[in-house]
């Protein structure tokens, strides 16, 4: 009877120590493949990959200057402090662009999709100042916990159905 209570015993604590583990989180960069994947079926190689986990002279570098390209000076200044990790994708070959950053707090996530939006804004207007084929095109940005997600995309609500699932 000893070695049954001993062995229900073992077994109950390995349950409650495997439930209390934390989930390895996943970075952004891993997050954006696996979004670009998603809606695209493959990463081609004219896209362009920015993350803030690359140091300065790699692949994929997301320098102070592309930032700003991409978001101004003033919102790079104002957002990017409260970004901990962060990865964007900028198709070369069509207007899309898909963003995902992971801010140090949740009071900051506001900040950072007002700056998403603002971006998706300029894409809109310069989508209609030349009359591109696809015009339809919107961001979309949402919330989730530390995160903010921004797509500019044709299927964003579906890109953020299966980013939910990732996170």
């Amino acid at each position: 009877m000893k070695k049954y209570v001993a062995l229900s015993l073992c077994f109950f604590t390995l349950i409650f120590c495997c439930s209390c583990s934390r989930r390895k989180e996943v970075g952004c960069f891993d997050i954006l493949c696996e979004l670009i994947v998603y809606s695209k079926g493959e990463i081609e190689g004219e896209e362009c990959l920015y993350t803030s986990a690359a140091e300065e002279g790699e692949i994929g570098y997301f320098s102070l200057k592309t930032r700003q390209t991409l978001f101004g000076e003033k919102r790079v200044e104002e957002c990017f402090p409260m970004i901990e990790d962060c990865a964007v994708f900028v198709s070369a070959r069509d207007i899309e662009e898909i963003g995902v950053f992971k801010c140090y707090s949740r009071s900051d996530t506001d900040s950072v999709a007002a700056m998403c939006l603002e971006r998706g804004d300029i894409l809109s207007v310069a989508i209609n100042s030349i009359n591109y084929k696809n015009g339809s095109k919107k961001a979309h940005i949402e919330i989730h916990g530390k995160y903010v997600l921004y797509s500019f995309m044709d299927r964003s609500e579906a890109i953020s159905e299966y980013f939910c699932k990732l996170i």
